[in-house]
């Protein structure tokens, strides 16, 4: 395993190294020799500040956790990465909060290449626009109609930071380009707001949380893609609630519109 660490504090630094680096990279082969490829490259670029990597930093245990990746899970699991080295069949792409609580594979029990997970503040997934360009529709397009996956699952999560800010928009104040994302989860809180005005301020929370997972759901048939494979009858599209602390998963039963606890058996 090659591993490459360099401090770099501005972008002015930063461009002509790559590309310098990237043609080297190039030119000696790196990438393409077998031998070479069985080892690995890691490039680990630091633009925090001019001490880089230096003890004490919060980048120290990430550094251990790549060592630790590199002497031991990468030698154990090497036949895996290798057959992955030029291809993967997810089985599902997994839309999910941004939430560092939450790790998508060991929550469902899968392998590096079975799932293709796509991370977006509020797990949201904004209506499809020909005009507008984002990164999650750009993911949605790929997953279904360039590899081919079977479902797609919307995973909301329990104390989501994003729904306790639509709950409380002032927090939403200081940070503009949260709120303007935010604006794609609105009709969940218009919902909240019309069905369950009685509850108390932590069954809102969840409540919204759920809401926002089926409003997604929506969003995701407005996916050209999305419907055709839908009204093939080849995608399965499909809404989860985390609770974080308990580590249930909620699966949303359109026959019984509600979400119950899934798998039912321990």
């Amino acid at each position: 395993m090659w591993v490459m660490m360099c401090s770099i504090t501005t972008y002015s630094q930063w461009a002509p190294f790559y590309n310098a680096l990237s043609t080297t990279i190039a030119l000696s082969g790196i990438c393409d020799s077998p031998s070479r490829q069985e080892k690995g490259l890691i490039l680990w670029f630091s633009t925090g500040g001019p001490n880089g990597l230096e003890t004490g930093s919060g980048v120290d245990a990430i550094r251990e956790g790549v060592r630790r990746f590199r002497t031991v899970v990468f030698p154990e699991r090497r036949e895996l990465y290798q057959s992955l080295a030029e291809k993967q069949k997810p089985v599902a792409l997994f839309i999910t909060c941004g939430d560092s609580r939450i790790d998508p594979c060991l929550l469902t029990g899968t392998e590096p290449g079975q799932i293709f997970v796509d991370r977006t503040p509020g797990n949201i997934v904004p209506t499809y626009e020909e005009a507008l360009s984002t990164g999650v529709s750009a993911s949605i397009e790929y997953a279904v109609l360039e590899l081919g996956v079977g479902d797609v699952i919307v995973c909301g999560h329990s104390a989501c930071g994003a729904m306790k800010a639509l709950l409380h928009p002032e927090l939403l104040e200081n940070i503009p380009a949260t709120a303007r994302w935010l604006k794609y989860a609105q009709p969940a809180v218009a919902m909240l707001d019309r069905d369950y005005r009685g509850v108390n301020e932590s069954d809102r929370l969840k409540r919204l949380a759920q809401l926002n997972v089926l409003e997604q759901m929506a969003h995701l048939h407005t996916h050209p893609v999305v419907a055709e494979r839908c009204k093939r009858g080849s995608l399965g599209v499909h809404g989860w609630f985390y609770e974080i602390h308990t580590g249930t998963v909620e699966v949303f039963d359109p026959a019984k519109k509600k979400f119950e606890r899934w798998p039912e058996e321990d």
